[in-house]
C-alpha cells in the first residue's frame, strides 16, 4: 500500500500530498477531529475569540496520546471552519506555503 500511495502521490504538488496525508489520517483516526471540534467549541463557549489550531492539537496529543504530524494541523483548522462557518475568525489561517513547493518524492 505504501508503494502504491507513493506512486500515486509522486506527481502531486507538495500541498496536494499534504492534503492526501490529512485525508488518510482523518479516515484512520476520525476521533482526532472529534476531539479537535470539542476543544475548539469549549474554548468558544468560554469566550475565547481566537485560538491556535496547534494549541488544540498539542492538547489532544497530551490528553489522548495521538501522534499527529505538524504537517496536517492547518487542515484541521480549515476543516473546522468549513464545518462551522459561524466561527469564522476563530483560527487565523495563513497562506499554505506548500502551494508553490515542489513535491516531496521520498
Amino acid at each position: 500500500m505504501i508503494l502504491q500511495r507513493s506512486l500515486l502521490t509522486k506527481y502531486l504538488s507538495r500541498q496536494e500530498q499534504l492534503e492526501v496525508k490529512f485525508r488518510e489520517y482523518h479516515a484512520k483516526y476520525p476521533g482526532v477531529y472529534d476531539w479537535f471540534v470539542a476543544f475548539a467549541l469549549e474554548l468558544i463557549r468560554r469566550g475565547t475569540e481566537q485560538y491556535s489550531a496547534y494549541g488544540i492539537i498539542h492538547e489532544i496529543r497530551y490528553r489522548k496520546k495521538f501522534k499527529i504530524s505538524n504537517d496536517i494541523i492547518p487542515y484541521y483548522a480549515r476543516k473546522f471552519l468549513r464545518d462551522h462557518p459561524q466561527h469564522e475568525g476563530f483560527f487565523i489561517l495563513k497562506e499554505l506555503t506548500t502551494e508553490n513547493r515542489e513535491p516531496d518524492n521520498e
